[in-house]
């Protein structure tokens, strides 16, 4: 018999040790993998998230806002002729050198925008009509003239709470947030990027 012969058994016994090797490897490691995966199972972490619905709209912005009338006869000079917050007693205008002082802390608007007495709800109010046309605002000059009882500008008490007339469309978030009964609110911003505001 010739050696090639003869390795040739061998060889083919010593294949076959070695798939036997591999084999019982291959089991081993499924045994401990399927063993590790029950004893550390992954731990599943809640994480908080928040849904939120943005609508673009038109709407009107309501506040309470009052009148500051002139006390007296005289020409006008404001210490600032810009909107502005003012505090309880800071001074708002002057009539002739005569000081007329904010009653409450209020942004101060020294202007008039011709919705003065009704800016209301029920005044404003469109149903189902496109909203009404503004015009805008116009602010009242330094060393205007005034009549006693004429209008230097109105005032925009702080704290309130903004009221808001839009037209949304209906989705679950807004009807659940209009109907709750403690605190009917959304949220809305006067800019896309701005600061949100309840309404």
């Amino acid at each position: 018999m010739s050696r090639k012969r003869r390795g040739l058994p061998l060889r083919l016994v010593n294949y076959a040790i070695m798939v036997i090797i591999f084999m019982t490897g291959y089991h081993v490691y499924q045994l401990w993998y399927n063993n590790y995966k029950l004893s550390n199972p992954q731990l599943i972490e809640a994480v908080t998230t928040n849904y939120s619905e943005e609508q673009p709209l038109s709407g009107i912005l309501l506040w309470d806002e009052q009148l500051i009338y002139a006390p007296q006869d005289g020409i006008l000079t404001y210490p600032s002729p810009r909107p502005r917050f003012v505090a309880k007693g800071e001074i708002l205008a002057a009539l002739d050198g005569v000081a007329v002082k904010a009653p409450y802390s209020a942004y101060f608007f020294p202007g008039l925008d011709g919705q003065e007495g009704n800016w209301v709800y029920a005044k404003l109010w469109p149903d189902f009509t496109p909203f009404p046309e503004f015009n805008d605002a116009s602010l009242i000059e330094n060393g205007t003239m005034l009549r006693r009882g004429e209008t230097i500008g109105k005032l925009i008490p702080q704290p309130q709470v903004l009221r808001c007339i839009a037209y949304l469309d209906s989705t679950p978030s807004l009807l659940k947030a209009v109907s709750n009964k403690e605190n009917p609110t959304i949220r809305i911003r006067t800019e896309y990027e701005g600061k949100e505001r309840k309404a």
